[in-house]
């Protein structure tokens, strides 16, 4: 089996089903990927969640929406999003490693292949409490502000059918931070990495 990974510095976020292209400074680039054979299963493959997982948290604290507890990952924020006259409320977990954000590519409610993840990347001693309003925006309107603040690093997004992720980030030096995390991890992985110049 050979899986092939692609940074895309240019693509066109319609097409991919994506938010706009952050502002400057901040850096919008596209994660693609490639498994051959392909998986019978549809998703993103396992080796690909791990890379990303891994090279993501290197970076920071991961916090993504799930749809009921994991044993191990205590509950971090709730958050309600209104929907007509109801407001149910969506848990969010911290991952601080791998393991911990493995589940955000396999929630059954927010569903990757459908679309319906996003992960945010958090300063490594920030809180929950200050991004409150992003997770509002997110999972609320489905939309991205035009620029990430501190505390955010990074916003991921899932593409078109969970076939990639559109990753947003702060500025440069955090773009290339992941860049060289995202290396470290597909090369650990024997996966083959290209970078779109």
């Amino acid at each position: 089996m050979t899986i092939k990974l692609e940074v895309l510095r240019r693509f066109d976020a319609k097409a991919w089903q994506t938010a706009h292209p952050l502002s400057p400074p901040g850096e919008t680039t596209l994660i693609t990927w490639e498994e051959e054979p392909p998986s019978i299963d549809a998703g993103v493959p396992k080796a690909i969640q791990s890379a990303l997982a891994a090279c993501l948290c290197e970076l920071g604290v991961v916090v993504y929406a799930a749809s009921a507890a994991v044993d191990e990952l205590p509950v971090c924020a709730e958050v309600s999003i209104r929907k007509g006259f109801r407001t149910p409320p969506i848990r969010f977990h911290c991952a601080k490693s791998a393991a911990d954000l493995l589940p955000a590519f396999t929630d059954s409610k927010h569903d990757w292949t459908m679309s319906a993840q996003w992960l945010v990347v958090l300063e490594a001693a920030a809180g929950v409490g200050k991004i409150h309003a992003l997770l509002e925006q997110l999972f609320g309107d489905w939309t991205l502000p035009e620029v990430l603040r501190p505390p955010v690093l990074m916003v991921i997004q899932a593409a078109v059918d969970g076939d990639g992720a559109a990753c947003y980030s702060a500025n440069s030096r955090v773009q290339d931070q992941f860049l060289n995390a995202l290396e470290r991890s597909a090369d650990h992985a024997g996966i083959e990495l290209t970078v779109q110049t």
